[in-house]
């Protein structure tokens, strides 16, 4: 993955970050390019979110990550 991809990436997870907080959610961004070790967002319990800025989303394979990660 390339370093525009990686901000690109971590800037679309600030921003869900920033929503979900100003719902007065107590998420935080997770760790910058963990490589699933830990959730894109953090804060919430029983929730493991994967945030994804793309055109085109391929959701089968953002819910499969999500799930494996989680485990």
């Amino acid at each position: 993955m390339g370093k525009a991809s990686q901000r690109k990436g971590r800037a679309g997870e600030l921003e869900l970050c920033r929503i979900l907080q100003g719902y007065g959610l107590q998420a935080q961004p997770g760790q910058a390019v963990s490589f699933g070790n830990t959730p894109d967002i953090t804060g919430l319990p029983g929730i493991h979110i994967e945030c994804k800025r793309v055109e085109k989303l391929n959701i089968p394979a953002a819910f499969a990550q999500a799930a494996r990660d989680s485990e």
